[in-house]
């Protein structure tokens, strides 16, 4: 990757086919690319935080809405997701569609033992073959139980609105790093089911009894 202004430009779209399919190829073929890649996008949605936002146009989110309609809720996702799972659009519209029809009797859906959560394995891109993936959904109300990870974890929140143990929310379109270790549990605070992509690089302890 040629600097680090050529992934800001990546995620804000302003790069040239030849320069964005340049830096496509350094996040498939590199680790260390790929992490810097998502640490920019988050830090790109942390400054959209800071910023007060101007009134729409008149229209404007009718606009929106009508698009979001035709294309699918979750496809504003799709290019962030394309780099966290290593997969090409057309296969993360899949799963995005999968999303949407989440109940427990949906076919490749798993019941995990713990009542609210449900697990849905995923085969990721070449870059992530040795993580376990998964989409995770949780119930409102979820409180998912105390545990330790014992290798690094990534989290892609699609929607929900997460509470941490240490008081920190995560909403659509964060992103969780949880580095071998650490230690936490959380709870969904939305009243809509929260949908989670998860990267295990290794398993899980429970802390609770």
């Amino acid at each position: 990757m040629r600097r680090d202004t050529d992934l800001v430009e990546y995620w804000l779209e302003q790069l040239e086919p030849g320069d964005r399919a340049h830096v496509e190829a350094s996040i498939s073929n590199s680790n260390g690319d790929r992490g810097l890649a998502l640490e920019t996008q988050q830090a790109l949605v942390d400054f959209g935080d800071t910023v007060t936002p101007l009134p729409p146009a008149r229209g404007l989110r009718d606009r929106i809405l009508a698009s979001l309609e035709d294309s699918g809720r979750f496809h504003a996702h799709v290019g962030r997701l394309g780099p966290f799972l290593d997969l090409p659009s057309d296969r993360v519209q899949e799963l995005l569609q999968t999303a949407e029809s989440a109940t427990r009797d949906a076919p490749g859906w798993q019941a995990t033992g713990l009542p609210g959560l449900l697990a849905l394995p995923i085969q990721g891109g070449p870059n992530i073959a040795n993580t376990q993936a998964q989409l995770l959904h949780l119930d409102p109300g979820f409180n998912f139980p105390a545990h330790r990870h014992q290798g690094h974890e990534w989290g892609y929140v699609l929607q929900g609105l997460l509470q941490e143990d240490s008081g920190r929310l995560f909403a659509s379109g964060d992103i969780v790093h949880k580095p071998a270790g650490s230690s936490h549990r959380f709870k969904v605070e939305s009243e809509c089911p929260a949908l989670l992509f998860v990267l295990l690089e290794g398993p899980i302890q429970w802390l609770d009894n």
